[in-house]
């Protein structure tokens, strides 16, 4: 699986743990100081790809 660079939203619920997950996965994961998501520096709610990449991993990690 690739690995990204991701930034979680500053209100993420969930951010902390989600982040400690993607990192334990490979990926360099942060929680950021705004309120929007970004995979490689994209924001998610302006590319569908991005937004794809971050629904798969969420998934991953409710179910993991």
């Amino acid at each position: 699986m690739k690995k990204y660079e991701i930034e979680i939203s500053s209100d993420h619920e969930d951010g902390k743990n989600f982040v400690d997950w993607l990192t334990d996965q490979g990926h360099n994961a942060e929680i950021g100081n705004t309120t929007g998501n970004f995979i490689d520096g994209v924001w998610t709610n302006t590319d569908e790809k991005a937004n794809q990449i971050l629904n798969q991993l969420w998934k991953e990690y409710c179910y993991s």
